[in-house]
Parts: C-alpha cells; structure tokens; sequence
C-alpha cells in the first residue's frame, strides 16, 4: 500500500498488487494535503494547507473523515492559516507541526488538550520533562 497527499484535495491509497486506488479520502474544505502519517491499523492521519487542520481518516470508511483536530492558536501568531508541514502519531500523542511552533495532543490527559512548544529551549523545566 501507498498513501499518497495530492493538490486535488485528495488521499489516496494506492495497492501496487492491483495497480489501482483502493481508497480515495476527500478534505471536507476542500485544502490540499501537506502530509500523511499511517498508523499501520486504520487510521490515517493528513496535515491539511490551511488552518493547521489535521485530519482522521479510517481506510475502512474511505468516504468521510472521522475526526478534525485544530490545535489552539497562539495570541502572538500572525499567519493564522498555517500549513501542517508535518506529523507523528501513536496512541497517545498527535505532534504537529507548523510553519510558527510544534503542537503536541496528549490523549491521555484532560481531553486531548494542546500544548505549544515554540519556545521548548527558552524553558528548562519543559525541557527536562520531554527527555
């Protein structure tokens, strides 16, 4: 299998044994797809051109999406419609990040909130926590 984000506003998942588009995952709003994390099940992760939206996508559902995530934006950003140039995943942490800071979700712990890293070097004490 092959996932690939195109500029049609397009998922697809390409099967080389049949040389076709198994699945094909629409954006709702109709952005383009900067990048695409599988986390080798069913999900299917896309970072989105605009609003750093990413998207949830199950490859047995290739019709609709079933989760949107927009990380919290920041009082000092001035782009507010930011690509997701690239994420990481695993069943607890979503990392995303964007042309201004990282945003990591933690699913474990008071409902998937945000948090921003931007200044992850000015902070020992984050720091000291994330090794």
């Amino acid at each position: 299998m092959i996932f690939t984000g195109n500029f049609d506003t397009t998922c697809r998942m390409y099967d080389r044994r049949s040389n076709r588009d198994e699945a094909i995952f629409e954006d709702p709003f109709d952005s383009s797809f900067y990048c695409i994390e599988y986390d080798g099940l069913y999900g299917v992760l896309c970072g989105a051109k605009y609003h750093r939206r990413v998207n949830l996508y199950d490859i047995r559902m290739p019709n609709t999406y079933q989760q949107l995530y927009f990380p919290r934006r920041s009082k000092k950003a001035r782009n507010q419609s930011s690509p997701v140039y690239s994420i990481a995943c695993d069943n607890r942490y979503l990392f995303i990040a964007t042309d201004q800071n990282i945003r990591v979700f933690d699913f474990k712990e008071n409902c998937a909130e945000s948090r921003d890293y931007r200044n992850i070097f000015d902070d020992k004490r984050v720091f000291r926590t994330l090794l």
